[in-house]
C-alpha cells in the first residue's frame, strides 16, 4: 500500500463554494471564521483502492467524507485483513487524533470508488471547536450517528453468522443426512 496521496489530485478546499457544506459539520460556519483557519483545508480526489491513511503510520488529520466511501479495514498481527466498517458521505474519520495529537492510525482507511474527501488539519479543527461550541455538537452528533450505524451493521453481520452457523450444523441432523441420501426424483418428459 502506498500512503501517499497523489499532489495533483489535491488542492485547497473551497469551503463558501462547496456543495456538500450545508450537510457537514461546519455548516453554521462563516465564511469568513473559514478564511482565518490556521492551517487550511485540502480537497483530495481520491481513486479506487488510494489509501487515505495507513495503520500504524501518524496522522494530524481529520476527514469529511464528501462523495464516495471509504472502507475501513484492520489488519491483524498475523496479517489477517477484513473490513470493519464503511464510511460514506456526511461520514468523519479521524476524530481518535483530537484527543491524542500524534497518534497513529489504529486502521486503514482506503478510496471504495472515487472519492471526493476533505482533509482537515487537527489544528484547525480544535480551533474551530474551541471557538465555535456548535462544531463540537455537530462532531459529537456525527459520531454518535456512525456509532449507532455500526452497531446495526454488527447485529446484521451477528445474524449473518447464526444463519451459517444453523445452516452449517444442519447438515449433521437425521433429516438432513436422510435428505442428502435420498435419490433426485426426475419428472417424466410430457
Amino acid at each position: 500500500m502506498s500512503f501517499k496521496i497523489n499532489a495533483n489530485r489535491t488542492e485547497q478546499a473551497n469551503c463558501a463554494q462547496c456543495p456538500a457544506r450545508g450537510i457537514t459539520i461546519f455548516a453554521h460556519i462563516s465564511d469568513a471564521v473559514l478564511l482565518k483557519l490556521p492551517a487550511p483545508i485540502n480537497r483530495l480526489l481520491l481513486k479506487d483502492q488510494e489509501v487515505l491513511c495507513e495503520q500504524g503510520r501518524g496522522d494530524n488529520y481529520v476527514y469529511s467524507i464528501r462523495r464516495g466511501w471509504v472502507k475501513i479495514i484492520e489488519t491483524t498481527a498475523e496479517g489477517t485483513a477484513r473490513i470493519v466498517r464503511l464510511v460514506g458521505p456526511e461520514g468523519i474519520l479521524g476524530v481518535e487524533h483530537l484527543g491524542l495529537p500524534n497518534t497513529d492510525c489504529t486502521h486503514n482507511a482506503i478510496a471504495f470508488g472515487a472519492t471526493d474527501v476533505c482533509r482537515i488539519p487537527l489544528e484547525s479543527m480544535r480551533y474551530l471547536m474551541s471557538n465555535h461550541p456548535k462544531v463540537s455538537e455537530s462532531l459529537i452528533d456525527k459520531c454518535v450517528e456512525q456509532l449507532n450505524q455500526s452497531d446495526v451493521l454488527a447485529e446484521m453481520k451477528k445474524e449473518a453468522q447464526l444463519i451459517r452457523c444453523a445452516n452449517g450444523l444442519y447438515r449433521f441432523t437425521p433429516l438432513a443426512q436422510a435428505s442428502a441420501k435420498a435419490k433426485p426424483v426426475r419428472s417424466k418428459p410430457l
